[in-house]
């Protein structure tokens, strides 16, 4: 009798234990996660990004993104990021349902709000709070959601920007091969350098000494070389290394409290000629311990900072010409 009780309370205990597991399975079998429409076809036409700091609105004209509403050319690496986690953007697994989102940085004081638009229609939003632990998810809320999801992805910082670090700051961009002239104007002196065509095939005439089916030589074409005002060549690899730093240039910051007119008595004026002309001047530091020199170019209707190394690296292949 005593053997059949405890045979009941066993399998008493056993069914307990198989309730629990059942009602105590991890949370993503006791709920379904939100579903995200696909975007993979839709372009995106506006982005508006909240920080805690301010809000950050980008608009996509002629196939080009720019910054509202001062109409600054936006970075596009930085904006295909962007849009490459808009378009991509899967929850999971929820996280909490407590309503507490300070520990999420999702709070109103570190949340990171994106709104995202395709032809006029509101179709993604969502709020973004720190990296998880895994460093491969990232704590998000949605729109009229109290709960704390995990979002596929490492994303926050793709977000975490100011406009001007998601300003495009390319301010010189040529292609090398066009390029067929360069001036280089010093205060005390002047460099002009162009480039010279190659010559065309030349074919030997046969020699009277050439056996049946021999074929006669020809000469190489010269390569296309450079040549200064005097008619002396420039080494082609000086050449190389000084349209190779210009062809795209980019600053370290602009200058928005003074227009190009305020720059005089550049250190450097280069002038660079093909197809179109495009122009370099560079001008002495503002203080001798100044890590940038300021600048302006044909590609920037404001003039700019060059980092130290970059213009100086400009100066010393010039130096070589």
């Amino acid at each position: 009798m005593k053997s059949k009780k405890e045979y009941i309370i066993l399998i008493a205990v056993a069914a307990v234990l198989v309730l629990y597991l059942v009602f105590h399975q991890s949370d993503r079998t006791l709920y379904e996660l939100p579903e995200m429409p696909d975007l993979s076809e839709k372009e995106l036409s506006r982005l508006e990004i909240k920080t805690p700091d301010e809000t950050i609105e980008l608009e996509r004209k002629a196939g080009k993104w720019i910054l509202k509403p001062q109409g600054d050319a936006a970075a596009d690496g930085k904006i295909e990021k962007m849009i490459e986690t808009v378009k991509n953007f899967k929850l999971t697994a929820m996280v909490s349902a407590s309503e507490t989102y300070t520990r999420y940085q999702l709070a109103d004081e570190n949340k990171i709000s994106v709104k995202a638009w395709a032809d006029g229609e509101l179709i993604r939003e969502f709020d973004i709070g720190k990296t998880a632990p895994s460093h491969r998810h990232t704590f998000v809320k949605l729109p009229d959601d109290p709960n704390v999801y995990h979002a596929r992805n490492n994303f926050r910082n793709r977000f975490d920007q100011s406009p001007a670090a998601l300003r495009d700051k390319t301010v010189l961009a040529l292609k090398a091969e066009n390029i067929q002239a360069i001036e280089i104007k010093h205060p005390d002196k002047q460099i002009k350098i162009a480039r010279t065509p190659a010559r065309p095939e030349v074919k030997a005439e046969p020699s009277d000494t050439a056996t049946d089916g021999e074929k006669p030589e020809t000469a190489a074409p010269k390569r296309p070389a450079w040549q200064d005002a005097e008619g002396n060549e420039v080494p082609a690899s000086d050449v190389k290394a000084l349209l190779s730093s210009l062809s795209e240039l980019k600053c370290k910051g602009f200058i928005d409290d003074r227009p190009k007119s305020d720059f005089s008595d550049p250190k450097v004026t280069i002038t660079l000629s093909g197809p179109d002309t495009h122009t370099l001047s560079i001008f002495d530091k503002e203080t001798a311990d100044a890590d940038k020199y300021p600048a302006v170019s044909s590609g920037s209707d404001e003039p700019f900072y060059l980092g130290a190394r970059k213009a100086e690296n400009i100066m010393e292949a010039i130096e070589k010409e």
